[in-house]
């Protein structure tokens, strides 16, 4: 039984976690970095646990300083939300190595649905209905008037849409020199937009 949370994020994601603990009457941890000191989540949560420093890479995705606050305030669970460390099967393992339970995927079902291409042929093998595929290894398959409607910007094959975006070097403009961006491979991808396609 789940009695205290620890919630591995901030603002208002946190902010929507812990009204729901405190509904289900689960007390709650919340992590803050020093520029969120006087976050409104910060002072909705049972038990505040200070983060040393302001950038994310040495508070919100430190895996191992969340891990040991959660221990630290004898949590039973930690509760990612999204973004920050909600997609590391390495971090959701860890949580549950050190005892405790994990509210989201397990780190398997993570790691097999972390690329998109890689999701896709699990989905097809399962009998899913997927769109065909458009992957390619050189922008010779496709030519010009393909990426004439292109974004000036690739997202990767890994993560949400807007993750891991890199700008390209000469937007609009079909090279083979952007296959040595440090992409893995692209797929085509309609946007939200009307006439607007992406490589993705």
């Amino acid at each position: 039984m789940i009695t205290r949370v620890l919630i591995a994020n901030r603002g208002e994601i946190a902010s929507r976690i812990i009204r729901t603990c405190r509904r289900l009457g689960i007390g709650t941890v919340a992590v803050f970095s020093e520029a969120d000191t006087d976050a409104p989540y910060v002072r909705q949560a049972d038990i505040a646990w200070p983060l040393a420093g302001n950038a994310p890479s040495d508070t919100y995705l430190r895996g191992d300083l969340l891990i040991a606050a959660a221990l630290a305030r004898e949590c039973d669970a930690v509760h990612p939300g999204y973004g920050f460390l909600s997609e590391s099967a390495a971090f959701a393992q860890s949580v549950v190595d050190a005892g405790l339970t994990w509210i989201g995927p397990p780190a398997a079902a993570i790691a097999a649905m972390g690329s998109k291409i890689e999701a896709k042929r699990l989905m097809r093998a399962s009998g899913v209905p997927v769109l065909p595929d458009s992957t390619v290894e050189s922008l010779d398959e496709i030519g010009v008037p393909a990426l004439a409607h292109l974004q000036d910007e690739l997202p990767r094959d890994r993560g949400p849409c807007a993750a891991g975006r890199r700008r390209l070097p000469q937007p609009r403009t079909a090279t083979d020199s952007w296959l040595k961006l440090p992409f893995t491979t692209f797929t085509f991808q309609l946007c939200p937009t009307p006439s607007t396609r992406f490589l993705h």
